[in-house]
């Protein structure tokens, strides 16, 4: 791999080559380890696998015979449907491998004269699988849609690999994520690592540097040379600069350095397009470093051969840990020479583009089988329509409720049926005012839902932290391992329509993890129950802190007192009967986002009722001095009062105000009061039962 990552463990210090560890880009130090750890007797298995090798070495063996064809899967990792790397790119590079492990690559002609007779022609022909572990045709690229691991990071292999890998024994298994972090184009496993540790079998390949003749600049590492010096560690192949000026002589070239003996000593690795060199003095012969060689880091455009000491390496491993996957009965299981799958049954599988909906709103279910499927049947509890028998239908609801779906498919060789339980909820408007302070103590509350470009972070509920009550929701920026990813939280429909200026207040919490380190969080509402979005509010980094500092070493929890409110008018929609709320957060691999006690309330005058019984008169309003705010409620309890300026900074908030049935009187203090520049003002009045806001006006 150039900058690609292998182990090799003889003994941590005695076999792995020196010059490797200042390569802290190709990783190799912290992988051996965490495979030494991992796997009792590591070490031995290696010095074992080597023993091997000397022997089949030793006994004759020239490389070369027949063709070896070894089948391919490709799984390109997107961050959506929309595929980066098109079927054309991914055949590309099953080319270039054939051409470089064929040497027919034109460029053979610029091998220099003193090693065109150890240029080796490895007689080997990558496939891309015909037929998947399942028996189903397959075109051998297989598409995954993960936002999260389409950006990689070499302390991720195990989820990347755990995600999706076909039987190592049968398939060279390829993954192709969007890019890898950390400057490293691949990496990938040795034979030898198969028998204890097959699910990490295979080869790994940033997409920036994957097929021939994409990305920039060209000639460096963009002709897919990434991917045939992967390969070539996947067959048994070691750097040729590994363990430096070692293995100088034909006693010693056999078991040290890159393990081959006509691949000239290097002291360290070439990048670019280097002159003659000659880094180390072997003998009987001295020769010039091979930097032509694909198992060498130069550019793409200067590398031109393997040789044939590197065929016997690979030959040794081919006949023994690497036999069965070019096998005759191997390449009929996977169609690579030229079987054709009869088919299979087909496996059910749908998506559908909203799980929440309003009555009346259409839901496109997209199907998803495998197989495939020649005939589909739906059926969907309440729907219009009941039936259908498109592969692709789109379905209404008008009461609401909760439904299930049920899609059986067949084709000439059987079926399959899945049923969703509660795939759609129809939601019905909830009128205002209302407050939501998510106490359930699972889940979203009924009618929300979130969506994300992330696999694995969400918005979810928590018992934490809260600013009102024992609970609240939040979003796990702090754990994500790639930035900029969008989490939504979306709540069930409003009806705005009886409400008199409507506002929206919420409380979050949030503190920066660093200066770099940017999370943002917006407020979206929707008319139209989610069909079009406007965005009202939106908070960034510092702006969006309410505690300052930073706090990078775990996630961030609130207080009780580092909670802020904010409030958001929605005049503008109050004519709408179906208005949803977006709450989205976007992750700059920062901190946890905290949201807490969502009150939609309407503002109101001297004189208008409260919810229920209760009353409230503020006298006089507009006001220069100090208003008299009297509340009449027909039950006692506690109260809080908070005040807010338009922009939502807090001027007061009280204590829990005890409440008697009957006239109440709360007083904002004067000293606060006197201090207010002339404007409008928010009180916003909060119980056990919800909340409502009053508007008050001060003058000079």
């Amino acid at each position: 791999m150039r900058n690609s990552i292998f182990v090799l463990l003889f003994g941590l210090l005695a076999i792995v080559p020196a010059s490797l560890f200042g390569q802290d880009r190709c990783g190799t130090t912290s992988l051996t380890a965490d495979r030494a750890a991992r796997f009792r007797g590591f070490e031995n298995l290696q010095a074992a696998s080597e023993a091997r090798y000397i022997d089949y070495v030793n006994r004759g063996a020239q490389g070369g015979g027949s063709e070896r064809v070894i089948p391919v899967v490709v799984h390109v990792i997107q961050q959506s449907n929309l595929p980066l790397i098109s079927d054309a790119r991914v055949q590309s590079q099953i080319d270039v491998l054939n051409e470089d492990f064929g040497k027919y690559n034109a460029d053979t002609t610029l091998i220099p004269l003193e090693f065109q007779s150890v240029a080796a022609n490895c007689n080997i022909r990558f496939c891309l699988a015909t037929i998947d572990p399942n028996g189903c045709p397959t075109t051998g690229i297989n598409r995954v849609v993960d936002p999260v691991l389409a950006i990689h990071n070499m302390n991720d292999e195990a989820l990347l690999k755990g995600s999706v890998q076909w039987d190592p024994h049968r398939y060279l298994n390829i993954w192709v994520p969007v890019n890898i972090e950390d400057g490293i184009l691949g990496y990938a496993t040795f034979p030898d690592w198969l028998g204890f540790d097959p699910g990490s079998d295979g080869v790994v390949i940033t997409g920036t540097s994957f097929g021939r003749g994409f990305g920039t600049p060209a000639g460096t590492y963009n002709l897919g040379r990434t991917g045939t010096h992967e390969v070539g560690h996947w067959l048994g192949l070691y750097h040729t600069f590994d363990g430096g000026c070692s293995g100088m002589s034909p006693q010693n070239c056999l078991s040290q350095g890159d393990r081959v003996c006509d691949t000239p000593p290097t002291n360290a690795s070439n990048f670019g397009c280097p002159a003659v060199r000659n880094s180390c003095n072997e003998s009987p012969v001295d020769l010039n470093d091979q930097t032509m060689n694909y198992m060498d880091y130069t550019d793409d455009l200067c590398m031109q051969m393997f040789s044939m000491g590197q065929l016997v390496r690979i030959d040794a491993y081919l006949a023994s840990d690497r036999s069965m996957i070019w096998s005759d009965s191997n390449l009929t299981l996977t169609g690579c020479d030229g079987t054709v799958s009869p088919g299979c049954q087909p496996l059910a599988a749908f998506e559908q583009d909203t799980r929440v909906v309003c009555a009346g709103q259409s839901v496109q279910f997209t199907d998803r089988s495998t197989g495939p499927a020649t005939a589909w049947t739906w059926t969907f509890q309440g729907g219009n329509p009941g039936t259908s028998t498109t592969q692709n239908p789109i379905v209404s609801w008008t009461q609401a409720g909760t439904y299930d779906v049920t899609l059986r498919v067949t084709n000439a060789i059987g079926g399959d049926s899945l049923v969703q339980s509660a795939s759609v909820y129809v939601s019905s408007s909830t009128l205002a005012p209302f407050s939501e302070n998510f106490e359930q103590p699972t889940g979203l509350p009924l009618g929300w839902y979130e969506t994300s470009e992330s696999s694995q972070w969400h918005w979810s509920g928590t018992g934490l932290a809260s600013s009102l009550g024992s609970r609240s929701v939040v979003v796990h920026n702090f754990a994500q391992l790639a930035p900029k990813m969008k989490q939504d939280l979306i709540s069930g429909p409003y009806d705005l329509t009886t409400a008199a200026a409507p506002m929206l207040t919420f409380d979050y919490a949030y503190k920066r993890r660093g200066g770099f380190n940017i999370d943002s969080l917006q407020l979206w509402v929707s008319p139209d129950c989610g069909l079009n979005w406007q965005k009202v509010w939106a908070k960034t980094s510092f702006g969006l802190a309410t505690v300052g500092g930073f706090q990078s070493n775990a996630p961030f929890v609130p207080t009780a007192t580092q909670w802020r409110t904010d409030t958001v008018d929605l005049a503008a929609f109050s004519t709408f009967n179906e208005v949803r709320f977006k709450f989205r957060s976007i992750g700059g691999n920062g901190q946890d986002i905290y949201l807490d006690n969502l009150n939609i309330s309407m503002l109101v005058n001297a004189n208008a009722p409260l919810q229920g019984q209760n009353s409230i008169r503020v006298i006089p309003n507009p006001s220069q001095l100090v208003p008299s705010i009297q509340i009449e409620r027909a039950v006692g309890g506690k109260m809080e009062a908070i005040l807010t300026n338009i922009q939502g900074a807090e001027f007061y908030r009280s204590e829990l105000l005890p409440m008697v049935a009957g006239i109440n009187l709360i007083e904002i203090p004067t000293s606060i009061w006197g201090e207010m520049p002339a404007g409008l003002y928010f009180l916003r009045l909060v119980d056990g039962s919800g909340a409502t806001t009053v508007k008050l006006v001060k003058v000079n």
